[in-house]
C-alpha cells in the first residue's frame, strides 16, 4: 500500500491516497478562501468537497489530466500537496465567477476600485474599509451584523446597476472582506445578485 499520494501516482495508479489528499486539500483552501460550498451543497462537507474532485475530474478538455500535470511537475509529497493546492483553488475562483454571487462580488470590487472613498487592504480574500479609517484596522465583527447594517439601509431598491450616479455606501468598523459584501448585498438586494455581472 502507497504511503501517500505521491509514492501512489508513481505506480500510475489514481487511488484511495490521491482522492484522500485531494478532499483534505479541498477543505484546505475553502476555510482559507471562504468559497461557498458548491451546487446542491448548503454547507461544506465531505461530501461536498468529493464534489468539487469530481467536478475537476470531469472538465471537458481537462479531467484526470490536472493531477498527471501536477504529479509531473512534483518532486515530493510536498511539492504535489502545493500543487495541488493551486489547482484546486483555480478552479474554486473559476467556479465561483460562474455565480450570481460572483458576478457581484467583481461589481463591488469594481465599483469601490474607482471611488475614493474606499480602501483596499492587503491580504486574501481582499478587504475593503472607508478611506477614512485607519490603516491596518481589521474588521472581525459577525457576518450577521453585517447583513444587520445591510438591511438598515433604506429607500435604497437596486433593479439594476446604476453607471452614472454615486453607489449607497455602508459603515462598518474596519475592512470587510469582498464576500461578505457580495453575501450582504445579496441577501437584501436579490436583483443585485441577478444583474451584477451585467453591463451596459
Amino acid at each position: 500500500m502507497a504511503s501517500g499520494a505521491f509514492e501512489e501516482l508513481q505506480t500510475g495508479e489514481f487511488g484511495p491516497a490521491t482522492f484522500d489528499l485531494l478532499r483534505l486539500l479541498v477543505h484546505q483552501v475553502r476555510r482559507a478562501s471562504g468559497f461557498p460550498p458548491p451546487e446542491g451543497h448548503t454547507v461544506w462537507s465531505d461530501d461536498a468537497a468529493y464534489d468539487v474532485i469530481i467536478a475537476m475530474l470531469s472538465q471537458e478538455g481537462a479531467g484526470q489530466r490536472f493531477v498527471t500535470v501536477c504529479f509531473a511537475q512534483a518532486a515530493d509529497e510536498a511539492s504535489l500537496e502545493r500543487l495541488f493546492l493551486t489547482s484546486i483553488k483555480n478552479f474554486l475562483i473559476d467556479d465561483a465567477k460562474k455565480t450570481p454571487r460572483g458576478k457581484l462580488r467583481r461589481r463591488i470590487a469594481h465599483l469601490m476600485s474607482e471611488d475614493t472613498a474606499y480602501r483596499k487592504s492587503k491580504g486574501s480574500p481582499p478587504r475593503w474599509a472607508l478611506a477614512e479609517h485607519a490603516e491596518g484596522a481589521v474588521w472581525q465583527g459577525d457576518l450577521d451584523d453585517l447583513i444587520a447594517q445591510a438591511a438598515r439601509v433604506t429607500g435604497v431598491g437596486i433593479t439594476r446597476w446604476n453607471h452614472s450616479g454615486p453607489t449607497p455606501k455602508q459603515t462598518v468598523p474596519g475592512p470587510a472582506a469582498r464576500p461578505d459584501l457580495a453575501r450582504s448585498m445579496g441577501r437584501h438586494h436579490p436583483a443585485a445578485a441577478d444583474h451584477g455581472g451585467r453591463r451596459r
